[in-house]
């Protein structure tokens, strides 16, 4: 299973990234029949009361040319189904990458192991551009700003302790089927770009998640409750 998930995120790494980002920005365009979902999202906010989604997003992605799985979890408030912001925390654990660079002797190589270690919260949004029966397609959108560290050693040898900062921007496109009102099941590919690091951490993605509605939960139960005491 890990070889495909690596061969697919292969796939989208060679993808050229400007090519990629116009993708995931004219798509939306086109299905929505134009520039007004970008009119609909003051409307949308304004006349919906804000409900409490939370959920968990985990992303395959990669680190330099190391694959690597990112844990992540967000909430937010979603208005009418159709718009939502949100913060996220995702973080990487102990990503390790190997190589030689020298042969010191014949067939012997020094060797360099680096331990990455990321982690960073972000803030974004998202706007549901198209429906279909139980699907939501949406474009989400996240800004971010985090650090981590990585250790290196060279032929076992440690070499000191690097601190790493990011600033990770997200764009995707996603879609979700819900299972019942207030559980969805979550897709993502997209595209992560970090100018602090751009040659190590710019990367395609792709993730899978749940949203959990506490809102609509809460309104359930805050109705039900009401009819018993009636």
């Amino acid at each position: 299973m890990r070889k495909i998930s690596d061969l697919i995120l292969s796939v989208f790494r060679y993808i050229p990234q400007y090519f990629f980002l116009y993708l995931l920005l004219f798509i939306p365009i086109v299905v929505s029949g134009g520039n007004g979902f970008v009119d609909s999202i003051p409307f949308y906010v304004k006349n919906n009361k804000g409900t409490l989604v939370g959920g968990f997003h985990n992303r395959n992605s990669f680190l330099g040319t190391v694959p690597v799985k990112v844990y992540g979890a967000r909430v937010g408030l979603d208005y009418g189904r159709r718009v939502g912001v949100f913060i996220g925390y995702y973080t990487t654990y102990n990503v390790a990458d190997r190589y030689s660079y020298k042969e010191v002797k014949p067939s012997v190589f020094d060797t360099i192991v680096r331990y990455t270690n990321l982690s960073y919260l972000s803030v974004g949004g998202n706007y549901v551009f198209h429906t279909y029966k139980r699907f939501s397609f949406d474009l989400p959108i996240m800004v971010g700003f985090g650090a981590g560290f990585r250790h290196t050693n060279i032929n076992h040898v440690p070499q000191g302790k690097e601190l790493i900062f990011v600033l990770p921007i997200e764009a995707g496109l996603g879609v979700s089927y819900s299972l019942v009102d207030w559980l969805e099941i979550d897709s993502n590919i997209g595209l992560r770009i970090t100018p602090l690091n751009a040659n190590e951490f710019t990367s395609s993605y792709y993730s899978f998640g749940l949203n959990i509605r506490f809102g609509y939960i809460y309104r359930k139960l805050k109705k039900q409750i009401l009819q018993r005491k009636n």
